[in-house]
């Protein structure tokens, strides 16, 4: 059964034009509340980028809505740390459904691709990347994303050290100017054969965002973002710029500031955080997540990337290659690029009929996405749109390999 579900998936990748692909690889309550205060742009900030950005105001309505939801997934990128192993990078559901779990090496369709070229270096090879409700459905792909704006949210603390003035994205080096430069890139058609689409800037820069509020210490004493305080501030981003898989809300966590994870499933180990500062909590360095809040038609498709400043776990090496803009803002980068080419491939974060494209067949990557399996380890300095930039490598099916063109 498994083989021939694979099989009818394969043939129907491959009439679409879009082959099977491979790849490798809480709310934490916290003591006391968030307290809302306008949005202000730094008075050393620059005006014009300051002109730029968007106050964005959260209400009491807006964390309403963060306590009412039809559902609500992730998947986190493991920080490099002991605690990472002990936790899932996916919630709520955290195993492929029916025989898919089981599938082995065996179970590999017959079709194979009368030639592969070798891939331009670094380049190497992992797992296979199969659509999951194609997997599931035997009719029907789990959604991609073809196009969409990408709207940053900067949220400032000026309560905390050094999270006073982050209200332009310069706290995180400069995501503006990669998200402006990722969808004119050739690496960003590396997803082209995951969506159905080759058109040209595809991916553009959306409104971006400024939220200042206090956050005050989770029960460690750091300052604690919860995942209750994040759903707030991406549904008053939603209800401004629009929902759907057409927008993609990345959510900036500012310096010093810790974020957490919320489980209700008694089986899923709770605490899994971003604590650089608590490393038997730090489980993750980012995610991607999709939300249905029950006043929004449509789902709401959201990362979020912290601060990597004190997170030695989650910073790329300061060699081979050097990273052109300094370490901090191509750490941030890279993980941005990972976050957002999973986003595309698979938005629900969903293991069912809803699914995207993940990792099957070999049980040591199983469950993984097109950035899970290439990692971090591997890294390449491309120029994006003219700008250079030291990135990750994205799974790509012309290779069968994790590399860094199309």
């Amino acid at each position: 059964m498994a083989t021939e579900v694979i099989e009818k998936a394969v043939l129907r990748l491959s009439l679409r034009g879009l082959n099977a692909t491979a790849a490798l690889i809480l709310f934490w309550s916290f003591a006391g509340g968030i307290a809302l205060v306008p949005a202000a742009a730094s008075a050393q900030a620059d005006d014009a980028a300051t002109a730029e950005v968007k106050a964005l105001e959260v209400t009491p309505e807006d964390y309403a809505a963060a306590r009412s939801l039809d559902s609500w997934y992730y998947h986190t990128m493991p920080g490099r740390t002991p605690a990472a192993k002990r936790f899932s990078q996916d919630g709520p559901s955290t195993e492929l459904p029916g025989n898919l779990s089981e599938l082995e090496t065996s179970d590999l369709p017959s079709y194979q691709p009368p030639s592969l070229p070798n891939p331009p270096t670094p380049s190497f090879y992992p797992d296979e990347l199969f659509n999951i409700g194609l997997l599931v459905s035997g009719t029907t792909p789990g959604p991609t994303i073809v196009r969409a704006q990408l709207h940053p949210i900067y949220l400032s603390a000026p309560n905390v050290s050094g999270a006073g003035r982050c209200t332009t994205g310069s706290c995180w080096g400069n995501p503006k100017q990669f998200l402006t430069d990722f969808g004119p890139s050739t690496f960003s058609h590396i997803l082209d054969q995951y969506v159905g689409s080759s058109a040209r800037n595809r991916y553009t820069l959306g409104t971006q965002f400024s939220a200042s509020q206090l956050i005050f210490g989770g029960t460690s004493g750091t300052p604690t973002f919860s995942q209750n305080d994040i759903l707030a501030l991406v549904h008053a981003a939603a209800k401004v710029a629009g929902s759907g898989l057409p927008h993609i809300y990345h959510v900036f966590i500012p310096p010093n500031v810790d974020t957490c994870l919320d489980y209700d499933d008694p089986l899923i180990p709770a605490g899994q955080c971003f604590s650089p500062d608590n490393l038997a909590t730090f489980g993750f360095c980012a995610y991607h997540s999709a939300v249905k809040f029950t006043d929004i038609t449509e789902t709401v498709y959201y990362t979020v990337l912290p601060w990597f400043g004190n997170a030695s776990e989650c910073l790329v090496p300061t060699s081979n290659p050097t990273p052109p803009n300094g370490q901090l803002t191509d750490s941030e980068d890279t993980i941005l690029v990972h976050e957002l080419a999973e986003t595309i491939t698979d938005p629900n974060d969903a293991i069912d009929a809803n699914g995207g494209f993940r990792a099957v067949l070999q049980r040591p990557t199983r469950n993984l996405e097109i950035a899970d399996l290439c990692g971090t380890f591997v890294r390449f300095t491309e120029v994006l749109n003219g700008h250079k930039y030291e990135l990750q490598l994205l799974y790509s099916d012309t290779y069968e390999a994790c590399a860094s063109t199309p």
